[in-house]
């Protein structure tokens, strides 16, 4: 029984129950008995109304939120219920929000990605290079070494 739209149904269908079975049973005043028959067929016509613009617009609504596609707009109509439709306005806002931050979060990282392989870039060229200076030490050492071989025999021919 935690169901508002349940409760008040109940109490429109009991009310349109009894209200004609009093009226046809218990009340003596034909103007009574009318004004109690009028009653209870207005409490039929606002009971099919709240069905329509309460509990079904309603499970409309909540089907909506738990499917909410960012990307598509939520029509549902709500004519007829201010209070949902002033709901259902502030949920399209604050969707719009959302959306909004995630397309900014998007382009972030979209930049984030782009400034992320600009390094990726510079320090493959860093590394090419490095491995460039290191290939010209490793020759420059193997011609001193070279060269210090042939000053070594050069020294010790002299000395001979």
């Amino acid at each position: 029984m935690k169901s508002l739209f349940f409760r008040m149904r109940v109490i429109h269908i009991a009310a349109f129950l009894i209200l004609p079975l009093n009226a046809y049973f218990f009340t003596t005043s034909t103007l009574g008995a009318m004004i109690q028959y009028v009653i209870a067929v207005i409490l039929i016509v606002h009971d099919i109304d709240e069905k329509k613009w309460g509990v079904d617009l309603s499970l409309k609504i909540n089907q909506a939120l738990a499917s909410m596609d960012l990307t598509k707009e939520i029509k549902i109509n709500t004519s007829f219920n201010e209070e949902s439709a002033k709901m259902l306005d502030s949920v399209v806002f604050f969707k719009e929000k959302i959306r909004h931050a995630i397309l900014g979060f998007q382009a972030h990282a979209t930049t984030h990605d782009q400034i992320s392989a600009q390094l990726q870039a510079i320090a493959s060229f860093f590394h090419t290079q490095t491995q460039k200076e290191k290939s010209i030490i490793d020759e420059s050492t193997k011609h001193v070494t070279n060269m210090r071989t042939v000053f070594d025999d050069i020294s010790q021919n002299a000395h001979e």
